[in-house]
């Protein structure tokens, strides 16, 4: 039992470790220029992605099992 805990500890930490080091794509720059539009592009007001806090929530868990 102590070995299938040591076992999904690993694989749900190394599972966070790679959501936060592997870098999602952006979602702003040159396509959303748009010139002649009136409307103009406002990021959203996310300091942390949602992918991001994931990734440390499975970290921490993995970590502290």
């Amino acid at each position: 039992m102590g070995t299938l805990l040591a076992i999904g500890a690993s694989v749900v930490s190394l599972t966070g470790a790679v959501l936060l080091l592997n870098p999602e794509p952006s979602s702003f720059g040159w396509f959303a220029y748009t010139p002649l539009s009136a409307t103009s592009f406002v990021p959203t007001p996310w300091i942390f992605s949602p992918r991001y806090c994931l990734g440390a929530v499975l970290l921490i868990v993995g970590i502290s099992a």
